[in-house]
């Protein structure tokens, strides 16, 4: 009598993970964080030695993790889009003769001051006057996690180039108060 016994192929692990929910859930995980470009680095790890043979596979894996973690770390829509300035005010208020404490109220403080001859002050600010205020720049970072959930991440592949394309365009006001704290004078860099 002869015994038979059939082994049966064990589970691959996937970074120490065998339950096959999980490796899912990780897969699917990084596929979102990478921009939808981790599809590449996973057909590489599981069709790879078909294509390319084994060698040259770890070598294409390495330069493609590398490639990956540049793309993460050069930045996301989400995170662009929610680290845009807000809306400040009006700057269109920086008239000769308007009172610091008002234009302080609205901007806040500024950027840099310095005393000038006969009690006059300059100040900068930094303002873009064209920034969103912020329910529509939360609304924008939703429509960014939103998108890149159903696209499983590929969204970041036309998002990020739209918010660099719509980055802060900030605009220097240097602005001279007189000795009454009064605008004096102002002048707009772009």
């Amino acid at each position: 009598m002869t015994e038979h016994t059939t082994d049966k192929p064990k589970p691959k692990k996937l970074f120490g993970i065998k339950n096959p929910f999980l490796k899912t859930l990780f897969l699917l995980a990084f596929v979102i964080l990478t921009g939808g470009l981790g599809l590449i680095v996973i057909l590489l790890a599981f069709a790879g030695d078909y294509f390319i043979g084994k060698r040259k596979k770890k070598q294409l894996q390495n330069v493609v993790c590398v490639c990956l973690v540049a793309l993460m770390l050069s930045g996301c829509a989400v995170a662009m889009s929610a680290n845009r300035s807000a809306y400040k005010g009006d700057p269109s208020i920086i008239q000769p003769g308007a009172d610091r404490i008002h234009i302080e109220s609205t901007f806040g403080s500024p950027n840099m001051t310095a005393s000038l001859n006969d009690g006059e002050t300059k100040v900068i600010y930094k303002i873009d006057p064209n920034a969103h205020r912020a329910g529509t720049r939360n609304a924008a970072v939703a429509g960014h996690v939103v998108a890149d959930v159903l696209t499983l991440g590929a969204w970041e592949l036309i998002g990020t180039p739209l918010e660099v394309a719509a980055q802060d365009e900030f605009s220097t006001y240097i602005i001279i108060y007189d000795k009454d704290n009064k605008v004096k004078s102002v002048e707009v860099v772009k």
